[in-house]
């Protein structure tokens, strides 16, 4: 699973590149920032980026994210739950929980 975690992060952490949508949060205490970049077309989101720096578990969580809101419709993709990316992760830790916050 660890192996498996760090190929999709890899993967998935690309260059943000010059998609129209993004947002950026961050501030807890191991200093994650997390930024997510979106192409939306329509209804549905076309194509999903991120970046992050901190822990782990952030890092993680914004993969899970990415692979969630990619392809997803809009509004479904905004309404994406910390309890939806941590169960797409496969559970996070009470002390990693904040990643998916």
């Amino acid at each position: 699973m660890v192996g498996e975690l760090e190929t999709s992060l890899t993967q998935a952490q690309r260059p943000l590149t010059d998609a129209p949508h993004t947002g950026a949060a961050g501030g807890s205490a191991c200093g994650d920032m997390v930024r997510i970049a979106l192409r939306v077309e329509g209804e549905s989101v076309t194509a999903a980026e991120f970046g992050a720096e901190g822990c782990a578990a952030a890092r993680a969580a914004a993969g899970a994210v990415t692979e969630l809101a990619e392809g997803a419709p809009l509004l479904e993709a905004a309404r994406l739950t910390a309890h939806e990316v941590a169960e797409a992760l496969g559970g996070l830790t009470p002390a990693g929980r904040h990643g998916a916050e």
